[in-house]
């Protein structure tokens, strides 16, 4: 089967959230809580590198970041702060030149065909890591569409 657009592989209703990098994210939690009547999740540490099997550019990092999400006008945003490790988080922080929109999160069923789909348009993987429940994967669209995509696969 080929594959033409890639709405076959990303249906509609499959979108998850969007993420903006930050330089401070308790700085930026606050701002959220005093302008949003919106809850916010608890401000947490993403997992320690034994579960999280973090790999960046190919190489294994221990990077983690710091992390709440927010519902505003129906939209789910995750903000996001880099440790220090290498990770495509602290790289766009430090591309952009400070706080910006990240990625776009979709839930597949499968990452492997979407990876294929863009890595024949020349766009690789950037990072892959797990979480509970579930592995994610960047897909390098920045230049192309304006942001990351990710892909979130459950397990």
């Amino acid at each position: 089967m080929s594959i033409e657009a890639i709405d076959e592989l990303i249906p509609a209703g499959s979108f998850s959230h969007s993420c903006i990098v930050v330089d401070d994210i308790e700085k930026t939690y606050e701002h959220y809580s005093k302008i949003s009547g919106a809850e916010l999740t608890v401000l947490k540490q993403t997992n320690e590198p034994e579960i999280a099997k973090v790999i960046y550019r190919g190489q294994s990092t221990p990077t983690r970041a710091r992390q709440f999400f927010v519902t505003l006008g129906g939209l789910r945003t995750e903000v996001l702060q880099p440790d220090e490790h290498p990770s495509v988080w602290a790289e766009v922080l430090k591309r952009q030149g400070g706080n910006s929109l990240h990625h776009m999160g979709f839930n597949v069923e499968s990452a492997a065909p979407v990876i294929d789909f863009f890595a024949e348009k020349g766009m690789m993987v950037l990072q892959t890591g797990n979480y509970i429940g579930g592995r994610y994967t960047y897909i390098d669209t920045l230049d192309a569409l304006g942001m990351i995509i990710e892909l979130l696969e459950t397990v």
